[in-house]
């Protein structure tokens, strides 16, 4: 099994992305989806919306995968629950076809950022997995690579909507809080590499009291070891 993790931030409030969220198709980045059809739809009494719908995205794949799996277009559905109390979108995807190649399971969180609760952060995780034994590595590497370019082209057809419906000085906003990332990833980085010195200097020290200890041992083991004058 293979995991992937990421998150992607968007100068956009939670209500913006959430009415964008149902507009994300068709968009410059999203030529390989190419039809949504929502199977249900309601609110339950917990004031939640839930929706299903079937996506059906292009899939090319390489010649030697093209033996477990031939087909051009592969079938995927999508479970949302919006929380407008929460303020929070979550939605889970796995596709429906191509499960003998593998198994891609999706779970994305959308939610105000905690630090800038002008943004809102999609947090997502997806989990690649094949059962078909010999060929398990290059199938799910296969699959986290696909993911990983799909998820890019995902974030950048969603934010081409949400600029075309909002506008907002993105780009400027965008940089101001692409500077703080930077920042605060550096500041991480530093922490990180004194607690890496911290440690390494405590295994330094260690090792040297090791090494002492076995010196004394060994000196003791000589002295014991070395033949004693015994006065008659």
């Amino acid at each position: 099994m293979r995991l992937f993790e990421g998150s992607y931030s968007f100068p956009f409030s939670w209500e913006q992305a959430a009415k964008a969220f149902w507009l994300r198709y068709p968009n410059p980045y999203s030529n390989h989806v190419l039809s949504e059809d929502v199977i249900s739809r309601k609110v339950h009494k917990d004031g939640k919306l839930y929706t299903t719908r079937i996506l059906i995205k292009t899939n090319k794949i390489p010649g030697w995968a093209k033996r477990f799996y031939n087909a051009k277009n592969i079938a995927i559905l999508e479970e949302s629950v919006v929380d407008p109390n929460g303020h929070t979108i979550t939605s889970y995807t796995k596709n429906i076809s191509m499960k003998n190649l593998m198994d891609v399971e999706e779970k994305v969180i959308l939610k105000e950022s905690e630090e800038n609760r002008k943004f809102v952060v999609a947090e997502r995780k997806a989990w690649i997995i094949s059962h078909i034994y010999g060929f398990i590595n290059m199938i799910e590497k296969l699959g986290y690579e696909r993911f990983k370019t799909n998820t890019h082209k995902a974030n950048l057809g969603y934010e081409h909507v949400l600029i075309n419906l909002y506008g907002t000085d993105l780009l400027e906003k965008k940089a101001i809080h692409s500077t703080k990332f930077e920042k605060t990833k550096e500041h991480i980085k530093d922490a990180a590499q004194h607690k890496k010195e911290q440690i390494l200097d405590v295994a330094h020290q260690k090792k040297e009291k090791i090494k002492d200890a076995a010196r004394e041992t060994a000196k003791k083991a000589q002295e014991f070891t070395q033949p004693r004058n015994i006065q008659s």
